[in-house]
């Protein structure tokens, strides 16, 4: 399984994508708004994470099919950064 969470002030991506035998079986995308209100003490404030976009995507040959356009390049800089971190076999 991999899960890459990225989060800005004002957003937040999730990917958690799953592998059967060594190969992509199942991928979820969630996208959430987040906003800081003050939360009565002075220079404090509380943050609120709203989930506004969800997508379960199709797998074909052990790749997603069907991602939006502004999905693709994300979902492949996440397998980018997977394939930098796996260790060779010896």
């Amino acid at each position: 399984m991999v899960e890459a969470f990225a989060e800005h002030f004002a957003e937040s991506r999730e990917w958690i994508c799953t592998y059967r035998t060594g190969v992509l079986a199942s991928v979820v995308y969630r996208h959430y708004k987040n906003s800081r209100k003050p939360s009565g003490k002075e220079g404090a404030f509380v943050t609120e994470r709203v989930l506004d976009r969800i997508l379960v995507g199709a797998i074909s040959d052990g790749r997603p099919i069907g991602l939006p356009e502004d999905l693709k390049k994300d979902f492949d800089g996440i397998m980018q950064k997977v394939a930098a971190t796996k260790k060779p076999k010896p």
